[in-house]
């Protein structure tokens, strides 16, 4: 198992909306969400993943000409498996490599800003794999996963 440390300083453009995105995230005013898995959203030539960046133009503008109001990402952090599609987190304090840098990430939150959308980033913390590095069987006990394997395990994950 390893770790990176990244230099996280990003220097952020997005005041306006910080300024105003309690009107936009209140109970009071409507929402539309966008759910979206970035790995599989649109894809180049060769069917590579598009990364932070490029999604930061194509899909912020896309989410912005439907009329949507705030995009919802699809677990953006560290999974092992491919077809989870980042619902097997294992590194949960930063978004995946995959895809680019944290500025990369950081980059594609500010343009969704700037286009008065909201940012939500799921996590669903019911599916731990088994990956001695993550936090399955974290303390010595089921603390995060079901005790019933027949119960709380999917075989394709």
């Amino acid at each position: 198992t390893a770790s990176v440390v990244w230099d996280n300083w990003y220097e952020w453009t997005d005041s306006d909306w910080m300024a105003k995105r309690h009107t936009k995230n209140s109970l009071t005013s409507p929402m539309s969400v966008y759910e979206v898995h970035v790995g599989s959203w649109r894809r180049k030539e060769g069917n590579e993943k598009l990364t932070f960046v490029e999604l930061a133009d194509q899909l912020v503008n896309y989410v912005k000409e439907m009329g949507f109001t705030h995009i919802e990402f699809m677990p953006i952090m560290e999974h092992p498996y491919e077809p989870s599609w980042g619902y097997q987190v294992l590194g949960y304090f930063a978004p995946s490599s995959r895809f680019g840098t944290p500025q990369d990430f950081m980059y594609l939150v500010e343009e969704c800003h700037k286009n008065d959308i909201g940012v939500l980033l799921d996590w669903v913390p019911s599916h731990f794999p088994g990956d001695a590095h993550g936090l399955y069987e974290y303390d010595g006990t089921h603390l995060f996963e079901h005790p019933d394997m027949r119960r709380g395990y999917h075989p394709d994950w």
